[in-house]
């Protein structure tokens, strides 16, 4: 995908492999959300453990640890697809870059 291919020390990048290694992580987003939400749903149903005391004990202790876990994972099939579109952008300017540089020379 990427590294100092040309024995530089510089960054080389395939704009190919990257971009299909970008459309990997979009698709983890795109698979991620649904199975979430699935389990979410789950999770969004506490009545489902009991009314007795120790169900009313967990009750009382999972609130505040259930919105930090839901509230960070809600989140996370969206960041996947946004670090695809970034990296979609930087391949583009990786292109125009390379190709602007190559026409400074005469072939």
């Amino acid at each position: 995908m990427t590294g100092d291919q040309g024995g530089t020390g510089k960054i080389d990048m395939s704009p190919e492999e990257t971009t299909g290694q970008l459309n990997r992580l979009r698709a983890a987003g795109d698979t991620l959300e649904p199975a979430w939400l699935l389990q979410r749903g789950k999770i969004d149903a506490p009545e489902r453990i009991g009314g007795g005391p120790l169900g009313r004990a967990f009750t009382a202790l999972y609130s505040a640890p259930k919105t930090a876990v839901t509230g960070a994972m809600d989140q996370i099939p969206g960041i996947y697809r946004q670090l695809a579109d970034n990296g979609g952008q930087a391949v583009q300017a990786y292109q125009s870059t390379d190709g602007a540089a190559a026409g400074q020379y005469n072939r």
